[in-house]
């Protein structure tokens, strides 16, 4: 826990169920059809929608793959269609997820 920033850790939840994320207001994510997972990050949090916000979420992102946290390396898969809605974690990014979710479950 201690090597994760919070970026770490939002990206872990929105990545387990991009579904359930909910924006500014309360409403889900624009079902998307196009585009890549770095649209519905930027989607999820606007504040990383630079080119500034585009490296840190990059380099973010290469330590939770190397954790083995996520699945892919990239959030940058052009051409996913509907699966660009589909989660991204592993089943150790599962467990972490619920675990930053709730630590005192069972």
């Amino acid at each position: 826990m201690d090597r994760f920033t919070e970026l770490h850790l939002q990206l872990v939840k929105l990545f387990h169920d991009p579904r359930a994320w909910r924006i500014d207001g309360g409403q889900h994510l624009t079902g998307r059809m196009h585009g890549d997972a770095a649209d519905v990050l930027e989607e999820a949090l606007p504040a990383f929608a630079t080119e500034r916000g585009r490296t840190l979420y990059a380099a973010v992102w290469a330590d939770l793959y190397a954790a083995g946290l996520v699945r892919l390396n990239t959030l940058n898969n052009q051409g996913e269609g509907p699966a660009i809605m589909n989660k991204r974690t592993t089943a150790l990014g599962d467990e972490f997820a619920a675990f930053i979710t709730n630590p005192f479950r069972d």
